[in-house]
């Protein structure tokens, strides 16, 4: 950045998430701050701008000004960034045409040890990529943002009346996100935690997870290939340390479209309604959004 500005022209970047292209759980993803970064060509750092905290109104677009030198220009868009959301190395240790893209990553740094028995924060992520920028009065270009999160709600059925408690649990190696929206390996697992008990024969729990495939970056939206990730859904009873079910979470999500003789779409459906349904013999039909198969356990 120069400190003569004369030659520079007024950039407005509007960030936009439309939630009609989605399918959304009711009231949900908020936008509380939406944290622009910007990179040259080269994928240096070059500025940053944090906008809010903002009362989020659905479909709101949010009109962020930065003034560039001319060229051309990469921005990346990040929701809720700053708290509790944080980057590594620290924003403060940023260096102008020093750090790049691919070094920066984010993740949710709230003290929780990577166990999480309340629903994480809203994530939300947009990139521009070169995006020219030249000496006339305003340069105006828009970020789309995606959403990073999804809602997964499980109900169990058919277990006979007690008093123990169950817990439902999904793990998942999903805490850092690269700028370009890939999920980074290398971490320890993160844990989604509910603990319930039977209620009029029922069981349920809901839970807000991270992005669950890791070909969701902005680049490959639509794109039928798929990483091999595990997410593993797993339903126990902790009184009698007993894992009721366990297995792949996407697989079950896949597998029960697939058996409709449907498609699932990770870019575009963000929840899901998961039923366990027990018999007597304990054998388990499991249902995703209203298609069903029967669970065979040798398969996980």
């Amino acid at each position: 950045m120069r400190d003569d500005l004369s030659d520079c022209g007024t950039t407005r970047l509007f960030v936009v998430f439309d939630p009609e292209m989605y399918e959304l759980p009711d009231n949900e993803h908020r936008i509380d701050r939406v944290h622009v970064f910007v990179f040259n060509r080269q994928n240096q750092y070059i500025t940053s701008y944090l906008g809010g905290p903002y009362d989020y109104l659905s479909g709101q677009i949010y009109e962020v000004p930065i003034d560039l030198d001319p060229g051309s220009y990469h921005f990346v868009a990040w929701t809720n960034s700053g708290e509790p959301f944080k980057t590594t190395p620290h924003i403060s240790e940023f260096v102008p045409y020093v750090t790049t893209l691919n070094e920066i990553e984010l993740y949710l740094d709230d003290g929780a040890d990577n166990n999480y028995t309340e629903d994480v924060p809203d994530l939300h992520y947009g990139l521009l990529r070169a995006a020219d920028v030249s000496a006339s009065e305003f340069n105006d270009h828009t970020i789309y943002l995606i959403p990073d999160t999804y809602r997964i709600n499980v109900t169990v059925q058919g277990l006979e009346n007690s008093e123990d408690d169950y817990q439902f649990l999904i793990e998942d190696n999903n805490s850092h996100f690269s700028f370009d929206n890939y999920i980074v390996s290398g971490y320890s697992d993160v844990h989604h935690i509910r603990v319930a008990q039977l209620e009029d024969g029922e069981l349920s729990a809901s839970m807000r997870v991270f992005s669950l495939t890791n070909d969701h970056s902005i680049e490959h939206m639509g794109s039928s290939e798929h990483d091999d990730r595990s997410p593993v859904f797993s339903f126990s009873d902790l009184t009698t340390d007993e894992t009721l079910y366990r297995d792949n979470l996407v697989k079950m999500i896949r597998k029960a479209y697939e058996t409709a003789g449907k498609t699932v779409d990770f870019d575009k459906t963000y929840e899901f309604n998961i039923i366990l349904s027990f018999d007597a013999n304990m054998d388990v039909t499991v249902s995703v959004n209203g298609w069903s198969y029967k669970y065979n356990p040798t398969e996980l």
